[in-house]
């Protein structure tokens, strides 16, 4: 699917990680999580960690 995406559109940067431990070292303004990804972690620790971390790279005024 990425090698689809990157072919479509070179000019733009696409990521692929694990929402738990991704570190871009970047905050953003809106975070989307599409799909129902989120609803595939295993365990509510797993689930705390992963809006932990999403939460890190918010902005503060992001949402």
């Amino acid at each position: 699917m990425l090698r689809l995406a990157r072919k479509k559109h070179p000019d733009i940067v696409f990521h692929r990680g694990n929402m738990v431990t991704f570190k871009l070292n970047k905050r953003f303004d809106a975070i989307t999580c599409l799909f129902s990804a989120i609803g595939h972690l295993k365990t509510k620790g797993k689930l705390r960690l992963a809006i932990r971390n999403i939460s890190r790279h918010s902005s503060p005024a992001g949402s």
